[in-house]
């Protein structure tokens, strides 16, 4: 990183990830050209590991198919000072394999933690797991094993 002063901890870039309320999922398509798409997600630090959902058949799936290896960029900050020409901001990029989960009860399993990351309080536990457990047969679940996270935090200055 070119601006040192800027870089987190790896510990501060986990909780930029933690605190996004989405990502931008990049990836390699088949034919090699670069594809990138915003995807909700939740961050297991105990696991060190990323999980989204999405279709069971499109290009987030034939990406991943074609090559693994994928990073997630998220932002959890974001203010533009027009007066001084610049923007603060909290940033991460993790790196890491992504592997699709084939097992039904995993994806009911982690179809059951993004909805609770997402719906706080306004569904019930018993509606987030039948809701679930509905949508798990005709939903994939990819879960990203982080290899590497940096993060960069340009804060606002103190008076």
């Amino acid at each position: 990183m070119r601006r040192k002063e800027l870089e987190t901890t790896e510990e501060q870039a986990m909780d930029i990830l933690k605190r996004s309320a989405y990502g931008t999922l990049s990836m390699v398509m088949p034919d090699g050209s670069p594809y990138g798409v915003p995807v909700n997600f939740y961050l297991s630090e105990r696991e060190n590991a990323i999980f989204f959902h999405c279709a069971k058949d499109g290009e987030k799936i034939r990406c991943i198919r074609h090559c693994p290896k994928v990073s997630v960029s998220a932002v959890a900050e974001y203010t533009v000072v027009p007066e001084d020409l610049t923007t603060l901001y909290c940033s991460a990029v993790a790196k890491g394999t992504a592997v699709i989960i084939e097992d039904i009860d995993e994806r009911t399993l982690r179809l059951i933690q993004l909805s609770r990351h997402y719906s706080g309080k306004v569904l019930s536990d018993r509606e987030i797991e039948d809701k679930a457990r509905r949508g798990a047969p005709h939903t994939a679940v990819v879960k990203i094993d982080i290899t590497s996270v940096t993060g960069k935090c340009k804060p606002q200055k103190q008076n």
